[in-house]
């Protein structure tokens, strides 16, 4: 506020903003001449624009809230290769991952690519809030669509795609991949044979061009690759 009021030039914000009005009229008028006479002027303006603040920071949190519980995430990922997914998401390597053709007229159409951030996201952070409380900005804008494909740089590698649904009214909804959009199906290191095979030919049995592969550890260092199976 102080560099806004005896700054060279007047300020560059919301000339409409009742702070930028009144930093504009204590300009012209030369009404101040140190900062503790700022100071004592604000003692009884500020503590109204804080709460005017963070009652609209808290609406755009409402609004958020409501969005993200309308909506449903599938997370999908590029590839069936990364060790990390395969202990988080593949059930400690004991599970399935697969693998789908991304055609037109699918639930892919749908898909949105992660944004990977350093920072994380927020529907409004401090400096944000302080500039639209003296003027400084306009108005917020926010896109809580791009907040919800944020994620963090640390899981960059996994490349992730996220399938956005809207939730049904009953929590309950559906989502149908045909057939012949099944290409191939891997199966995690941990998985035994026997319950390998049954996957096999469950595979086989959806999609007979499919592709299946079975997770196979190295001997020689901690990795693990994936053969194509055969009956």
């Amino acid at each position: 506020m102080s560099a806004a009021i005896f700054g060279k030039s007047a300020p560059a914000g919301n000339p409409n903003h009742p702070v930028q009005k009144a930093i504009r009229r204590w300009r012209s008028e030369d009404r101040f001449k140190d900062e503790t006479e700022i100071r004592e002027s604000l003692v009884g303006l500020l503590p109204a624009m804080v709460e005017q603040s963070f009652n609209n920071a808290k609406d755009i949190h409402k609004q958020w809230l409501e969005y993200v519980e309308n909506k449903r995430l599938l997370p999908l990922y590029e590839s069936a290769s990364d060790e990390d997914l395969w202990l988080i998401e593949g059930d400690h390597y004991a599970g399935v991952a697969v693998k789908f053709k991304c055609l037109e007229d699918t639930v892919f159409e749908q898909c949105l690519a992660v944004n990977y951030a350093r920072k994380p996201a927020k529907t409004m952070d401090i400096d944000t809030s302080l500039a639209l409380m003296v003027g400084e900005l306009q108005e917020h804008e926010l896109d809580f669509k791009k907040l919800l494909l944020t994620q963090s740089s640390h899981f960059k590698k996994q490349k992730e795609w996220r399938l956005m649904v809207e939730r049904e009214e009953d929590d309950e909804f559906c989502l149908e991949f045909p057939k012949e959009i099944l290409q191939g199906v891997y199966i995690g290191v941990a998985v035994c044979e026997k319950e390998a095979q049954e996957i096999y030919k469950l595979a086989k049995k959806a999609n007979p061009s499919a592709t299946v592969f079975k997770g196979l550890c190295s001997t020689q260092e901690y990795q693990f690759h994936f053969e194509k199976m055969s009956v």
